[in-house]
Parts: structure tokens; C-alpha cells; sequence
């Protein structure tokens, strides 16, 4: 039996560039070699794998009919087409070649054009991230070099290690000095060190990278800063670490920032124990926190292009990490949704293939929280209307368009998607959850409300007083103008009796105006305050008159406040009792701004009650206040008294409520009850989806936050 393939035609393959150059790389962590294709134009390296190496010799040294006689040896045929192809894009994609594909030199142009940004495009990246190179520092790190020698000598670091742990000792015995010393930086003063620390921390951090570099045998070519949202950052370009064989000799350039860091971390710390108050003290308290803080929560972090990130990618061995993790991510993905049956993006062990796949997860997880933050950020950054539009063009750039292109590569896959059982399962289901969202299946309202009588009196002292009596007691019926409480106001008092004193010595002086010639001439002045003295007594009189608290009405007393008694002080706000007459029983409602346009008139509903015991009530929407209210004049729903509306206390001691509220007024066929009873009406509305509820709300808060 004949091994040929059944397409026996030689291969087609483009040339490679004469001037790369292939080198040893670092092995993997589970010990598998790599080699390194150096670009010299561009200074760039590749790592490729040992399988990828053996194919290039193959391809350079024998040409196309050697690559044709490797594709048809041995059963794996599908798998080598599918590494030669990918080896073949991947090669002109990064211009390796003599001639473009197919020998189109067009294909450059179309190169640089995707790769071209508009203006627009420009501006919103460049805001983001961009980078301004400062000098070649090369050669005075060669001259420096044994200047910073002895700091990674183990000497050094053996006396670094016990000034450490003294210096955390002392601070540990000190916590509460040394924590409270961080509110001394809330001011401009306190940012400025903390802002002069940080550049000079970041400067040593670089050099800590630099320095190492240089000593493992890589040079430095450029150091620079750059700008992450505006804020500017110290960074060393090592690119040409990559060529080193050792990935211990790497590791010691990516972890050389870190220690430099944690090095200053300790003697600031151990310093801060010893200093006298004063600015010595507080920079070291400084340097040490901010040490800290960016050496273990920002440079650690694997899942952005930080010292973590590398030391991660060069102890596994595993080259441009989060690419190479992304095309795992976007493989398993697919092979999830639609088990496609596609090879992975690589060869790699099974385990490198998992680790690769979870890192791509939780990069895409954090990346979601990290671009929403910034967003944010640039929100509030910028004035109102500016910031809404960054906010929506960080969100539409970085989260929505990629979901857009994988759904697209998706669309473009469709054909081998509808073959497949579970990719027929997985659009069915996808339709389906779009189905709900957009489908307006959703009719039910649901109003916070409180079920009444027609007429309900709260009643309250009407102005600070002591209770002299009380008649009243919870559940008896009272007849409109019965007295309730009996109250007694020394301040109120007071004033009647001064009003009357200076009444009675007006009416003496008024007397005595006939035979003194001096109070004759004044007399009509008498007059005057004699009247008004008379009239503030009798409004006097009035309020007095008050301080009998009467039933407005006839109905039952309820919610008799269990906090009173007889001598007790009350002010005018606290509530004494409650009075419910005996009209028709009816249902408050507050309607918030979000399902306003849903209900109308005439709805039918439920009342379901807080209390498991009472049944059920039908209702009917009766009446509905299209004006918001301002303050909310149905304590038992605000959240302050455990009610579902959210409220907060104005200057007025009233309660206003977070949302736009509306009142609406509900009929029953109830004929009366004991006392009011909250819970919940559950009313016909106007059919919503869940996707357009989402969208008008988004609207609502652009809409607000472009117009303050």
C-alpha cells in the first residue's frame, strides 16, 4: 500500500529572509527546549518550539519536496498540514519572508493599512498608554556597574534580611503609631511626597532591571517613561533578554525591579523605628508604605504586562503568554460551545494546555473589572459630558467590539457549527436567552404599598410638651372630639402669664392718664402695645387650648405609642397614636420612575401583605400622581422605618426619597380594617423586556449624568 498522500503536488513555500538568525532558547518549565528566531531589522525575537525548529531545518535545507515527504510520513498527517500552515502565516505575518503571500506586494500596503489607526482612534489609545523614550543608557551602565555590585552580594542580603525582620518586629509593637501615621498624608503636602516617592522609587526599580540586565549579558537600549492614563511611569526596554538561554538568568532581570523595591521597603521600615519625629521620619514612613504597596499589589499582578506578569511567562517558559493564552482561551471556548473538533492552536503537553486556557479566563476576567474601572475613572476625570462619551467608548472598544469579533468569527464558521450536535445546542440555547431578553413577556408590577382606612389621623404633640394624662388606650373607640392626652407646657406658661402681667400694668398705666400730663401725652402708644399685649394673650390662650389633644374623628385608636406615659417630655415629632376613621378602605402605592408608563388607570391587582396570616386583596388602580413627590408622606414604606423605598433625611426632617417616586391610589372592596398593614400590590402593566428595561435605564443615567 502506497504512503503518499493523495495530494501528491509539491508544496508551495516562500522564501525565507537570508538575514534571520536562529538561536538557542530557554527550555520550558517541564523541561522541552525552544529556539529563537532573531528579526535584526527590527530587532525582535521569536520563540518557536522544537517541533517548529525541526520543520524550518526541513523546509531550508530540502525545500518543498522535503516538507511533502515530511506531511506524508507517519498517520499524523492532519496535524503536520495544520503546524505547516500556521507556520506559514505566522511567517508572513511578521514579515520573515523574502516576498509576500502569493507574491502580492500589495499585501504590504494592506498590511500597514490595518495597522494604521485614525485620528480618533489615536487619541483614544493614546490617552490610555503611550511611551516617550529618554535616553540609551548602555553605556553608563557598563561604567556604573561595579558601583552597584556589592548590593547583590549575599553579604547584602543577609544583613538586608535581618534588618527586615527587626524593622517589622519594632513596627508590629507600634501598629497603631504606624497606621495612624498615614492620615498626616490627606493633604496637597502629603501628595506631593508621596507623589516626589514614587518617581524616585520607580527610577530605582528600572535601574534594578537595568543593572541586572547588564550583568546577565543583555543590553539595555532605552529607558524612558511612559504615561498610563496620564500618569506617568518609569519603564527599561530589556527586549534583548530574550536571548538568553538560562530562564534563571531571566527570571533575575524580571524580579530585579520587585527586590530593588522590597529592599527599600525593609530599610525604610526599619528606619522609621529609630528616627525622631519629624520629615526624616515621615519619608521613611513613606518610602516604606509605597514600597510596599506597589512591589506586592501592582508589580505582582499576573494579569497585566507588569514584573509578574514576565516572572510568570519566564517560569513556565511559555513565550508572549497572554497571546498565545488568548488563542488557548478562544480554542477551548469554541470547543465548549460547539465541539468543533479543531486542534489546538499549538502542540503543547495537556497540562501546559489547561494552565494556558485558566490564564486566559482570568485575564478576560480581570481585564472586564479593570476597563469598567478605568472607564470610570475617565468618567470622573473628565467634565460631565466628555466623561459619558469615554466611558462609552472605553466600554464599546475594549469589551463590547471583541465579543463583536468572536461573534463574527462565529458567523463565519456557521456552516461547520450547524454540523455539529452541540453547536446546534449551543445557538439553540443562545436564541433562546436572546428570545427572553428581547421578548416583552414581562406584565407584573410590583408596588410597595400600605393598606388603610380612607381616614387615618397620626396623632402628635402640638409642640414640646409633658404628658399630664392620658385617656386613651389601644383598640378603644373614640367619637370625634373626645380628649386623648391631657398636656402640660411650662415654656407655653410662662409667656401666657408674662402676656397677661403686661396687659394688666398696661390697663393701670392707661388709668393713670388723665391726671399725669407725661402718660397723657403717651397714650396712644399705651394703646397700641395694651392691644397687642391682649392679642398675644389670647393666641396664647389658643395654643393652650391645643394641649388637649382631641379625636378628629370617630374611629379606634391603634399604634398607641408604647415609649409614653404620664410625666413624660415629647417633642412635636414623635408619634403618639394612631386614629383610623371609618371611610372606605384604600391602598397607597408609590410608583417609582422606572415602571411609571406601565401602569395607567383602571389596572386590576393584588394586595399581598407583609403578614404571612392575611390573605390576599383585590385591587384597582384608582388614581395616579403624574407630578413627583418630593418628599415621601408614607413613613411605613421608607427604608429608615424598614420599608422598601430608599430615602434619605433632607434639611427639613423630612424624608426624600433616592428615585423619583409617584403616589398611587388603589380601591378595594374591603369594608374596614384594624389598622394600616404594608406589603406589596402586584398590578398589570404595560409588557417590558428585560433587554429594554437595561437599555432605557442606561439611557436615563447618560442621559442625567451629560446633563449635570
Amino acid at each position: 500500500m502506497s504512503t503518499e498522500p493523495e495530494n501528491s503536488a509539491p508544496v508551495a513555500l516562500p522564501e525565507l529572509r537570508q538575514d534571520l538568525l536562529l538561536r538557542n532558547g530557554p527550555s520550558t518549565f517541564f523541561g522541552a527546549p525552544t529556539w529563537l528566531v532573531y528579526d535584526p531589522v527590527r530587532h525582535r525575537y521569536f520563540s518557536i518550539t522544537n517541533r517548529v525548529h525541526d520543520l524550518l531545518n526541513i523546509w531550508i535545507s530540502g525545500g518543498p519536496e522535503a516538507v511533502q515527504e515530511w506531511l506524508g510520513g507517519g498517520p499524523d498527517g492532519q496535524d503536520k498540514q495544520q503546524l505547516l500552515e500556521s507556520l506559514t502565516f505566522f511567517l508572513h505575518a511578521n514579515n520573515l519572508t523574502d516576498a509576500p503571500p502569493e507574491d502580492d506586494y500589495r499585501a504590504y500596503v494592506r498590511q500597514i493599512e490595518a495597522g494604521r489607526q485614525n485620528i480618533a482612534q489615536q487619541a483614544l489609545h493614546k490617552y490610555l498608554f503611550f511611551r516617550i523614550p529618554l535616553c540609551r543608557p548602555q553605556r553608563f551602565l557598563e561604567r556604573t556597574q561595579h558601583w552597584v555590585a556589592p548590593f547583590g552580594s549575599d553579604t547584602f542580603r543577609f544583613l538586608l534580611a535581618i534588618t527586615g525582620v527587626l524593622g517589622l518586629y519594632f513596627v508590629s509593637r507600634q501598629w497603631e503609631q504606624f497606621a495612624g501615621t498615614f492620615l498626616h498624608f490627606f493633604t496637597l503636602e502629603g501628595f506631593l511626597i508621596y507623589s516626589l516617592s514614587l518617581i524616585f522609587i520607580k527610577t530605582l526599580h528600572e535601574l534594578g532591571h537595568a543593572y541586572m540586565a547588564v550583568r546577565q549579558g543583555a543590553r539595555v537600549n532605552t529607558m524612558g517613561v511612559a504615561f498610563m492614563l496620564m500618569l506617568p511611569v518609569m519603564y527599561t526596554d530589556v527586549s534583548d533578554s530574550w536571548r538568553l538561554t538560562s530562564r534563571r538568568q531571566k527570571l533575575m532581570i524580571d524580579g530585579a525591579g520587585i527586590m530593588v523595591e522590597l529592599s527599600i521597603a525593609l530599610l525604610a521600615t526599619f528606619l522609621w523605628v529609630f528616627l525622631p519625629e519629624g520629615a526624616a521620619k515621615s519619608a521613611a514612613f513613606v518610602l516604606a508604605t509605597t514600597s510596599w504597596i506597589l512591589s506586592l499589589a501592582i508589580n505582582l499582578n499576573p494579569f497585566m504586562r507588569f514584573d509578574g506578569y514576565y516572572l510568570l511567562a519566564d517560569a513556565w517558559g511559555i513565550a508572549n503568554l497572554q497571546a498565545r493564552s488568548f488563542a488557548f482561551g478562544t480554542w477551548w471556548m469554541r470547543e465548549v460551545l460547539f465541539d468543533l473538533g479543531q486542534l489546538p492552536p499549538e502542540p503543547m503537553p495537556k497540562r501546559t494546555q489547561n494552565f494556558l486556557v485558566a490564564y486566559a479566563v482570568g485575564v478576560w476576567l480581570y481585564r472586564l473589572v479593570l476597563f469598567i474601572g478605568i472607564a470610570l475613572v475617565v468618567y470622573h476625570y473628565f467634565f460631565k459630558v466628555l466623561g459619558v462619551f469615554l466611558f462609552g467608548m472605553e466600554i464599546a472598544w475594549f469589551i463590547v467590539l471583541p465579543i463583536a469579533r468572536e461573534i463574527g468569527v462565529w458567523w463565519d464558521m456557521r456552516s461547520l457549527i450547524y454540523r455539529k450536535r452541540r453547536g446546534l445546542i449551543s445557538t439553540g440555547v443562545t436564541a433562546s436567552l436572546l428570545i427572553i431578553a428581547f421578548t416583552p413577556w414581562s406584565t407584573a408590577v410590583r408596588l410597595p404599598a400600605v393598606m388603610s382606612a380612607g381616614e387615618e389621623a397620626h396623632v402628635y404633640a402640638p409642640f414640646p410638651s409633658f404628658i399630664k394624662e392620658m385617656t386613651i388606650a389601644d383598640g378603644m373607640s373614640v367619637k370625634r372630639g373626645d380628649p386623648l392626652f391631657i398636656l402640660y407646657a411650662p415654656q407655653l406658661t410662662h409667656k401666657l402669664s408674662q402676656a397677661e402681667r403686661r396687659a394688666a400694668l398696661l390697663e393701670a398705666r392707661k388709668a393713670r392718664q388723665v391726671g399725669d400730663s407725661d402718660e397723657l401725652a403717651a397714650i396712644f402708644v399705651i394703646e397700641q402695645e395694651l392691644e397687642s399685649s391682649k392679642e398675644e394673650a389670647a393666641g396664647l390662650k389658643r395654643q393652650m387650648k391645643r394641649l388637649v389633644v382631641r379625636a378628629p374623628y370617630d374611629g379606634i385608636v391603634r399604634d398607641v405609642n408604647t415609649l409614653i406615659h404620664v410625666d413624660r417630655w415629647v417633642d412635636a415629632k414623635t408619634e403618639l397614636a394612631l386614629i383610623v376613621g371609618g371611610g372606605d378602605v384604600e391602598a397607597k402605592a408609590i410608583v417609582d420612575e422606572d415602571n411609571l408608563w406601565r401602569v395607567k388607570k383602571g389596572a386590576v391587582g393584588s394586595f399581598v401583605a407583609d403578614d404571612p396570616e392575611l390573605r390576599s386583596r383585590e385591587v384597582k388602580l384608582a388614581d395616579i400622581s403624574y407630578a413627583g413627590s418630593q418628599h415621601l408622606d408614607i413613613p411605613y414604606l421608607a427604608s429608615t422605618y424598614g420599608g422598601p423605598v430608599a430615602v434619605e433625611p433632607d434639611g427639613d426632617d423630612k424624608l426624600r426619597p433616592v428615585k423619583g417616586s409617584y403616589v398611587a391610589t388603589f380601591s378595594t372592596t374591603i369594608a374596614k380594617v384594624d389598622h394600616a398593614t404594608r406589603g406589596i400590590i402586584h398590578v398589570d402593566g404595560a409588557a417590558e423586556s428585560f433587554a429594554s428595561a437595561v437599555w432605557r435605564q442606561v439611557m436615563r443615567v447618560l442621559v442625567r449624568e451629560a446633563g449635570a
